[in-house]
């Protein structure tokens, strides 16, 4: 059956005495239910949550995210990590997450250190900002988008976009900033030679961009 907290949206909805209040404080019971947080540490947080959440094109699509990954506990985990660090229901900054977790430290070690600073430059071509990368799948219609895709089938790789250093994307935006093409490239190191190189995925274009500009 439903959750306590669905049991009790529902009722609300319906309720002739529906107050702002209510809503907001439902609104940190689910937040504090999805990301395992006490409710009260939720609502001290309101404001911040809301600025948070306004930088996002989809908001509800990092829910919709969780949600599909609900099944898997290794996954649900991260992504509720993410997501608090997102909401600054956290310690961890979303740069630690993405520069200072042990698996991806591990293997930026093998880089020497300039090469680190040039990628890390903001002259480096392209964008690591996780709002684009997670909406990649979305903008272009692929096999990564959340909304029509068979649950987390093929999507699980988002993380790894958003969560790895390495990871950066070559992108072309519309004036709303939807990804019309995109080239994925990652920092790597050749098997043969051990030096590093950046490898460039083939270029992806949306169903809405033109011919005529390819």
């Amino acid at each position: 059956g439903a959750s306590p907290l669905v049991q009790r949206y529902t009722q609300l909805l319906v309720a002739a005495d529906l107050s702002l209040g209510q809503l907001q404080t439902l609104r940190h019971d689910a937040l504090a239910e999805l990301l395992d947080l006490e409710a009260g540490f939720v609502a001290a947080r309101s404001e911040r949550i809301g600025r948070a959440l306004g930088e996002w094109r989809n908001p509800e699509l990092l829910f919709r995210y969780l949600s599909d990954n609900r099944d898997d506990a290794r996954m649900a985990a991260l992504v509720k990590r993410w997501l608090r660090s997102i909401l600054g229901l956290s310690d961890e900054t979303l740069r630690q997450m993405r520069r200072e977790s042990a698996a991806n430290v591990r293997h930026l070690r093998m880089f020497p250190k300039a090469v680190l600073l040039r990628w890390y430059s903001e002259s480096c071509p392209g964008t690591s900002s996780m709002k684009v990368l997670f909406m990649l799948g979305e903008d272009a219609g692929s096999c990564l988008r959340i909304v029509g895709n068979e649950g987390n089938r093929y999507n699980k790789a988002l993380m790894g976009y958003v969560l790895q250093s390495h990871v950066r994307a070559l992108v072309v935006l519309d004036a709303s900033g939807r990804v019309l093409a995109r080239s994925l490239v990652r920092l790597l190191l050749r098997s043969d030679t051990r030096t590093p190189v950046i490898f460039c995925d083939p270029i992806f274009f949306s169903k809405s961009f033109s011919e005529d500009v390819r």
